[in-house]
């Protein structure tokens, strides 16, 4: 559960290669999964983790910033590719506000793609994500988030977080996620918190479950 990898940085940026947080998740799932607890990964499309993968990250030029990633994996008997993916993202930032983009092309589906929004107005953080994913035999699931963040102090703070997941193959199974939470960081390395999770469904499921979730989170 960490980032291992090796590479240069200077004025052109930074290069590194090895086991890297995905840049799709980096740019725009972080807005949502602020502690990449086991319950928060289901309002996220992207992968937290990349293996053997190749990436650049631009200098801040202006008010924008961008990165790619290349994974780097072999290919199969049949020469087809295994998890080899191509990941794209950018923010651009103004004053308060921050819009990122993010695109993931893989084999495992036909694309992924992800607009994500934030602004902060003194204790305040509005965040705003878009994320559609196109299956196979085009199949789509969307995923549309709000959030907002609260500063009690500069140790404390809260979030209230709304998901809705529209499922491409029947309506009745479209989700709803809600996370209320909060944090208190002991450090600016280290963390507590805690989550409530609650996931229903326009028809009930089995699967649909309300969770208290709490954790410690360690930042290097």
């Amino acid at each position: 559960m960490r980032q291992v990898h090796a590479g240069i940085s200077g004025n052109f940026g930074a290069v590194s290669i090895g086991r890297h947080y995905g840049l799709y998740y980096d740019y725009i799932d972080d807005e949502l999964d602020r502690h990449r607890s086991h319950y928060s990964d289901a309002i996220v499309f992207g992968d937290l983790f990349v293996s053997n993968a190749l990436v650049y990250r631009s200098p801040q030029w202006g008010r924008a910033n961008f990165g790619v990633l290349v994974e780097l994996n072999d290919a199969d008997a049949q020469g087809n590719s295994i998890d080899e993916r191509v990941e794209l993202a950018g923010t651009y930032v103004y004053n308060s506000l921050s819009v990122h983009a993010g695109y993931v092309s893989s084999p495992v589906h036909e694309g992924l793609l992800g607009l994500a929004a934030s602004y902060r107005h003194r204790g305040l953080n509005f965040v705003g994500v878009y994320q559609n994913i196109e299956r196979a035999k085009g199949i789509d699931d969307t995923l549309i988030s709000l959030g907002v963040d609260a500063d009690l102090t500069q140790l404390n703070r809260v979030r209230l977080a709304v998901t809705t997941k529209g499922d491409g193959t029947s309506a009745d199974l479209d989700q709803v996620y809600i996370l209320l939470g909060g944090e208190h960081r002991f450090t600016g390395h280290f963390l507590a918190f805690a989550e409530l999770f609650s996931k229903s469904t326009d028809v009930a499921q089995a699967s649909d479950e309300i969770a208290l979730v709490s954790g410690f989170r360690f930042d290097f």
